[in-house]
């Protein structure tokens, strides 16, 4: 039930973004837009991770979806460019250089990012 309930209304911004999307006229208003439907799938993703939680505790294990044949610095630097765009006072510096391909589950990688990037935001002392 919680699934539907958090689902539906991001349905909703996911299409009001395509919707926006159409009419953009600078790079600077696609860009917000790709960020934004960055977020609608990481948060689509957060959704299911939820889902996976109340799977785990009732026995049922929590799932990966590890694939050494794309990339991860993609989902690094996405995950950098959200924080980047919705902290905009602060400065975020980021560089990977992986030289070989990482058998992991990337979306769960990108959330580890996240929350540790998100805190040290929320933390952090805003000077440095």
């Amino acid at each position: 039930m919680l699934g539907h309930d958090l689902r539906n209304p991001l349905a909703s911004i996911s299409a009001g973004a395509r919707i926006l999307d159409r009419s953009v006229q600078t790079d600077k208003e696609h860009q917000v837009i790709a960020m934004m439907q960055t977020t609608v799938m990481r948060m689509a993703g957060l959704i299911d991770n939820v889902l996976d939680l109340a799977r785990g505790r009732l026995g049922g294990g929590i799932g990966l979806d590890r694939d050494a044949a794309k990339p991860l610095e993609p989902v690094l630097m996405g995950t950098v460019d959200e924080l980047r765009l919705a902290s905009p006072g602060r400065v975020i510096e980021a560089e990977f250089k992986i030289g070989r391909t990482v058998n992991c589950d990337r979306s769960r990688i990108g959330q580890l990012l996240s929350n540790l990037l998100g805190n040290a935001l929320t933390h952090g002392a805003s000077n440095r």
